[in-house]
């Protein structure tokens, strides 16, 4: 089975180094990918309740004609869904059919079920093989490059995972035609925050192509759409192949995540989307680096006003501020008792500070409070 024509961008890592394959329709020429990694015939493919009627059924429909052994596993469809649980449930499924190590877990899905799938992948025999393919916008350029798992603890967001790299990242493109408007505008949080910390040249892009880019129509635009997977991927694929293990140079990933998610658990992951959230998250980061004069405050209303363009909204509901606090304070970029956060100077420039006041945090958390 011919690929058709892809973009490859590679994850340049000491002896693990793979593809980010990004392309339309490319989704049917898995198997070449599997026959070229040699991998065992058992194939367990794990998806969600939307994602399977959409492109998990012909996935398994394709594996099978290729002769391939496929376990399709179907689950609920949201963040809960990335729990202990969950991780036993599918160790059992996969388990009791006598997995080998050369086998495949195919994590088909958004976030969630990426995250999910390669942790189960990493734990599974100490770990066998992992494909992404990622449907969302968020997962195709952030969530499913890179290798972090993980799952949820009552204390926090992805506090319990592993860094386990996919042998592939298969993108493909036709996955953006089926996504609800809502979707797509939780994965240009993610790639918005790519231009403010690294990439002014994306950043100016998304300023100049607003208007399309705000119709979230990847069909009717599809090359600028293309064209914002693409740097992202390419962005999350060159901090990863620097820095694995966050390290250093990977936290500024984290622009805008620190309170981003405090607020997706303080407001119990379901009153905002990860999109939603980190794009609050983003402009209390920059109310905070106003405030210690890092960022002027034009370029602060610049982003500030390129998220309210895109439809984000600036304002939470009041809650006591400790409820924000706390899952701050237990998030894993603490060290030594300190919350290190990802602040920007600059469209493309960050800085890293564990010295930040708590009440200055206090006080750019409650200014989002409507």
């Amino acid at each position: 089975m011919p690929k058709k024509a892809v973009t490859s961008i590679s994850v340049q890592l000491d002896n693990r180094s793979y593809p980010i394959d990004v392309g339309a329709d490319i989704l049917k020429t898995l198997p070449t990918y599997l026959i070229e990694h040699k991998v065992g015939k058992k194939v367990f493919l794990i998806t969600d309740e939307n994602v399977a009627p959409l492109y998990g059924r012909n996935l398994e429909s394709v594996l099978s004609k290729n002769n391939y052994s496929v376990t399709f596993i179907v689950l609920p469809q949201g963040e809960s869904q990335k729990s202990f649980k969950n991780v036993s449930s599918l160790l059992d499924q996969i388990l009791e059919l006598k997995v080998e190590r050369n086998d495949s877990v195919v994590a088909l899905g958004g976030g969630v079920i990426g995250d999910l799938a390669g942790f189960v992948a990493s734990l599974c025999l100490r770990g066998i093989n992992l494909f992404q393919i990622p449907t969302s916008l968020l997962a195709q350029v952030d969530a499913c490059i890179g290798g972090k798992t993980a799952v949820n603890h009552s204390t926090g967001k992805n506090l319990i995972g592993s860094f386990y790299q996919p042998k592939l990242t298969l993108i493909d493109l036709d996955c953006l035609d089926t996504l609800p408007k809502h979707e797509l505008k939780c994965g240009m949080a993610e790639i918005v925050k790519y231009g403010i910390i690294k990439n002014v040249e994306l950043f100016h892009f998304i300023e100049s192509n607003i208007k399309d880019i705000a119709e979230f129509t990847p069909k009717k635009h599809s090359a600028i759409w293309r064209h914002l997977i693409e740097s992202s991927a390419n962005d999350k694929a060159e901090v990863v192949s620097n820095d694995e293990r966050e390290a250093g140079l990977r936290e500024t990933l984290n622009f805008g995540h620190t309170i981003g998610h405090a607020i997706e658990s303080a407001y119990a992951y379901g009153t905002f989307s990860h999109g939603e959230a980190v794009a609050l998250g983003m402009i209390s980061a920059c109310e905070i680096s106003v405030h210690l004069n890092l960022m002027a405050q034009d370029i602060s209303d610049r982003i500030e006003t390129l998220l309210k363009e895109l439809g984000f909204g600036t304002k939470i509901p009041t809650i006591p501020i400790e409820k924000l606090l706390i899952p701050m304070e237990s998030d894993k970029k603490v060290k030594n008792g300190k919350i290190r956060f990802i602040l920007a100077s600059e469209i493309g420039k960050t800085e890293t500070r564990n010295d930040v006041p708590r009440e200055l945090v206090k006080s750019a958390i409650q200014s989002l409070f409507k």
